[in-house]
């Protein structure tokens, strides 16, 4: 959100507060899985207005135990996901523009994660290369029971295809904590189906996170007033050799 090449310029010192809400977003991405496999939406709603028979298929999910869930890239979040989903005794694709050493998982392609997972959870930043990354066409690719969780940025998946796949049971479901325009639009139709779980972008949002957030934030003001050097630098200087500033 910052003008990162102007404030370079100017020889202002940017920094972040890296992986500090990973934690929290991992956890609530396991919750919405287990919301969906569970089917928790739908037995709450139907247990507010009077469910009449217990046990039916309506109610019946599925555990993660023994299930592939495949996540798209492998920074911070995704690590500590992929930690969690191993104590469940889930099998774990991951898939990452770059070769990593994985934990858990086993490092595939996308187009082998998109055909043989279960759920699926997005883990990338939107940049030009991963716009509408996962599209139409690899959205088809998806069995009809795949859940799709998006706890990242919304403008990496095609809503519109989304919904599309949904409507036409092509899907078995979505949770997403961020969309493409933010806050969403009341009339969006997603909010209409009952197999959709939709968050404001809530991921980070704990005061847990705020207040290491806060707590980073000050040992970074310190540290560079004693030092002249952050602890999480962002710009770098062309002219001072391609280091920190």
């Amino acid at each position: 959100n910052l003008p990162i090449k102007e404030l370079t310029k100017r020889g202002i010192q940017v920094t972040n507060t890296k992986g500090i809400n990973s934690d929290a977003v991992a956890e609530m991405t396991v919750g919405l899985m287990i919301m969906l496999s569970r089917k928790i939406l739908i037995a709450n709603a139907a247990s507010k207005i009077g469910v009449k028979k217990l046990y039916t298929d309506e109610f019946t999910g599925t555990e993660l135990r023994g299930k592939t869930i495949g996540l798209v890239g492998y920074g911070h979040i995704a690590q500590k996901v992929e930690y969690l989903l191993a104590a469940f005794g889930a099998d774990i694709l991951i898939a990452n523009h770059t070769p990593k050493e994985v934990k858990y998982g086993c490092q595939v392609d996308l187009e082998t994660l998109i055909e043989n997972s279960d759920i699926i959870s997005l883990h990338i930043p939107h940049t030009k290369e991963t716009e509408n990354l996962i599209s139409a066409q690899k959205i088809t690719k998806m069995s009809s029971n795949t859940i799709l969780i998006n706890t990242s940025r919304g403008a990496i998946l095609d809503e519109k295809a989304l919904y599309q796949a949904l409507v036409e049971k092509k899907l078995g479901g979505a949770a997403l904590d961020t969309v493409k325009n933010e806050p969403m639009n009341p009339n969006n139709p997603l909010l209409q189906l009952d197999n959709v779980i939709i968050t404001p972008h809530i991921g980070s949002q704990t005061y847990d996170t705020i207040e290491k957030t806060d707590l980073m934030v000050a040992k970074e003001f310190v540290h560079f007033l004693d030092t002249k050097q952050a602890i999480h630098p962002v710009n770098l200087l062309a002219e001072n050799g391609g280091k920190y500033l």
